[in-house]
């Protein structure tokens, strides 16, 4: 345990040192996400529901800086977390910067499970260094956003679902439980549900039996319930529609199936309609702009199906090109024009960042044949999470190197798992000592 207690050191070093000295602050007139997510928290905790931060967003147009009507723009988990650190003695914007640091050493500590149970503690300690030292999860450390909870949120359902789920004959109440721990990875970012559907697909490799799968996928959905059902309930009061997800939905469908899209974030269809509704109050405003979205969005993909597929390509690429958004979003400029990162500094860390991810994947492949034959389903643990946001991101929406964060533990996995088999070659594993 002294390798992973050094390995969390330096996880927790590298992190806080990245958020004394880099620190962009939603405070500052700026107009973008953290923004939103900060401002969304504080009015929580002041009891005043989840609602749109007029006071925030007013000084943009389109808003009064007393209104606060509700909202259901984006999933509330991260917001009513914000709002329990705010309560707390202390500056705000530090207490959602601690959150994401302790959520970083979460991670580190959730690889460090996954490897050593996957596999073995070697690559368990090689995982769990990877992540610690991965520079876009530390950038992402100094912003009010939702990354740092989700992925490591995500590896600790995937860390659930080994430790709980595996056998054939686990406890009721353990897979019920796994299904409250989806219901809130899936309030922080509804995308999180693809984990369960990848927890299913091992399920049903390992004990192929349709009738267990079903059963168990059962107690996950009446788990996911108890989050849901208040949420819908909520908006079906405050907004007028029954909405399940979120109303951002139709806006996010809508920038990748419309004439002008390229694959990449285009605000041009979404900004349209906003302008089409700008006569009619919130929240009814919000609802109809994504029911229209996402009625528009599904008619032009069905109506265009050879475009959807060439689209494809140019979404994964997007997604899969580089590691640089957390130093986009740290550089994005406050209401001064001022920015908390030299476009010198952005740059050589942008260089930095790319260059360790692609050094991952990299390694990745080129240790997989050293492991190839000794796969076990579990394993799909690992690659399930690729093909399922390969496919979200192909097929649906747009590409950005943000939405990729989540795979990050998955490419160091796979490359400690890789690098620990090679090192067989040359470090040969002591076996255990034969008891006498």
């Amino acid at each position: 345990m002294l390798w992973l207690a050094a390995i969390l050191l330096a996880a927790l070093v590298l992190r806080v040192f990245w958020v004394a000295s880099v620190q962009p602050d939603p405070r500052d007139s700026r107009f973008e996400d953290t923004v939103w997510y900060f401002y969304t928290g504080r009015h929580l905790a002041a009891g005043h529901g989840y609602v749109v931060p007029g006071d925030a967003f007013c000084r943009f147009g389109g808003i009064g800086c007393d209104e606060r009507p509700p909202t259901a723009l984006w999933a509330p988990g991260y917001p009513l977390l914000l709002a329990g650190t705010f309560l707390l003695p202390g500056d705000d914007l530090v207490a959602a910067r601690g959150l994401n640091v302790l959520a970083g050493l979460a991670l580190v500590a959730g690889v460090y499970y996954l490897g050593s149970r996957l596999w073995n503690r070697r690559a368990g300690l090689l995982g769990a260094a990877l992540v610690a030292l991965f520079p876009s999860d530390i950038f992402f450390s100094s912003l009010v956003l939702t990354e740092s909870l989700f992925v490591a949120m995500a590896v600790g359902f995937l860390c659930l679902s080994l430790a709980w789920t595996m056998p054939p004959d686990a406890p009721l109440v353990r897979v019920a439980a796994l299904g409250l721990a989806a219901g809130a990875l899936a309030m922080v970012r509804p995308e999180g549900i693809a984990f369960v559907g990848v927890t299913a697909l091992v399920w049903l490799v390992l004990h192929r039996s349709w009738r267990n799968l079903l059963a168990r996928l059962c107690l996950v959905a009446l788990g996911i319930l108890v989050f849901v059902v208040p949420w819908t309930v909520r908006n079906n009061m405050q907004l007028g529609w029954p909405v399940i997800g979120t109303t951002g939905l139709g806006q996010v469908l809508l920038q990748a199936h419309n004439p002008e899209a390229g694959g990449q974030p285009d605000f041009g269809a979404v900004h349209r309609l906003w302008g089409y509704y700008k006569v009619i109050p919130r929240p009814e405003r919000e609802v109809r702009i994504n029911n229209d979205a996402v009625k528009e969005s599904i008619s032009y993909a069905l109506q265009n199906i050879p475009r959807e597929f060439s689209l494809v390509p140019l979404r994964l690429a997007a997604f899969y090109r580089g590691d640089r958004g957390a130093i986009g979003w740290n550089q994005l400029e406050d209401g001064n024009g001022d920015r908390a990162i030299s476009q010198v500094w952005a740059e050589r860390w942008g260089i930095v960042s790319d260059a360790y991810y692609y050094a991952v994947i990299g390694v990745a492949l080129f240790t997989l044949p050293f492991w190839l034959r000794r796969m076990r389903g579990q394993h799909l643990l690992l690659w399930g999470p690729l093909a399922a946001y390969s496919a979200m991101w192909a097929f649906l929406f747009v590409g950005e190197p943000r939405y990729h964060l989540p795979l990050l533990p998955i490419f160091a996995l796979l490359a400690a798992i890789g690098l620990a088999a090679f090192s067989r070659l040359w470090w040969p594993e002591q076996a255990p000592a034969t008891p006498r």
